[in-house]
């Protein structure tokens, strides 16, 4: 099941895609990006299906909501059903402020050469 989302924000972002369809990385120009391509910000968020408990954050993966394209984030305080993924990885600067785990520049890197993936192997650790 698809743990991967990227979803359109109106704030800043490192993540950004073009009007032709390809991902880059902040202002970067690329041999598939041209001057008049216009770039919209991106966030990615990773999920799983880890318990959700008060205060963690998670997004609505219902397929109505995938297909519009409208994703709501919550503060582990709504009402949660199956469709409710707890976010553990994201680009959102709000979150990551909020001590939810920042996806590495490594994986972002990755991810804009292999822009179909939506599953995430995820490894826990536990820290004691």
């Amino acid at each position: 099941m698809k743990n991967l989302h990227v979803i359109q924000t109106d704030k800043p972002s490192r993540l950004r895609i073009g009007n032709n369809g390809n991902f880059v990385l902040g202002l970067v120009q690329s041999a598939t990006a041209s001057k008049n391509d216009s770039y919209t910000n991106q966030n990615i968020y990773i999920t799983s299906d880890e318990e959700i408990k008060q205060g963690d954050w998670c997004i609505i993966t219902d397929i109505e909501s995938v297909l519009c394209g409208q994703f709501e984030k919550h503060r582990g305080t709504h009402q949660r059903n199956d469709q409710w993924k707890k976010i553990i990885l994201t680009t959102d600067q709000d979150l990551i402020k909020d001590n939810v785990q920042a996806i590495d520049d490594d994986f972002l890197e990755w991810f804009v050469k292999n822009p179909s993936c939506e599953l995430v192997k995820i490894n826990l650790q536990s820290s004691k």
